[in-house]
């Protein structure tokens, strides 16, 4: 289970919170406006760390620059001091592996394919849409033409009709 403010944004998104405007922030601290105080303010991560070293699970802290302070560090180990949490550290920098470049390529290029699928069936609903539409409109122009021609026939019948009747 990841702690961090990013998780706890999208948890709430995951909950159906509305999320409002999100401009300012990063990845490690991003800006919360909700509408809800108590998830606005970043409350719910004072009772998260609160709970989390009760419930013995594993437990990710994904805060960047808290993890590369010292003082900041330690403040958090502190709270895991039970015996069945282990604590590891771990710093990646630099090129990731190529495994995971790919990795990471493949589910970019999925989720681009996605995409491009949703917008390709969109674009074939709409063109049959289209042409149905075309379609309807022509059968209604020839049912308006017969209708339009019996019209004339009938007004020609009543005509002769009306001269013979005379004659």
């Amino acid at each position: 289970v990841e702690l961090s403010d990013r998780k706890l944004v999208e948890w709430a998104a995951a909950s159906g919170v509305w999320l409002g405007k999100r401009g300012k922030g990063s990845n490690d601290k991003p800006s919360f406006d909700s509408g809800v105080h108590l998830l606005d303010d970043f409350s719910l991560r004072g009772v998260l760390q609160a709970f989390a070293p009760v419930v013995p699970r594993n437990y990710v802290v994904m805060e960047v620059r808290d993890n590369l302070m010292p003082q900041e560090r330690e403040k958090a180990l502190k709270r895991f001091n039970a015996s069945c949490f282990k604590k590891t550290a771990c710093v990646l920098i630099g090129e990731p592996p190529a495994e995971f470049k790919a990795a990471e390529h493949e589910k970019l290029r999925a989720a681009k394919q996605k995409l491009a699928n949703q917008a390709w069936l969109a674009k074939k609903a709409e063109k049959a849409r289209k042409k149905a539409a075309a379609e309807m409109a022509k059968k209604a122009a020839a049912r308006r033409k017969e209708a339009e021609e019996r019209r004339k026939k009938l007004i020609e019948e009543a005509k002769k009709k009306k001269a013979e009747a005379e004659a």
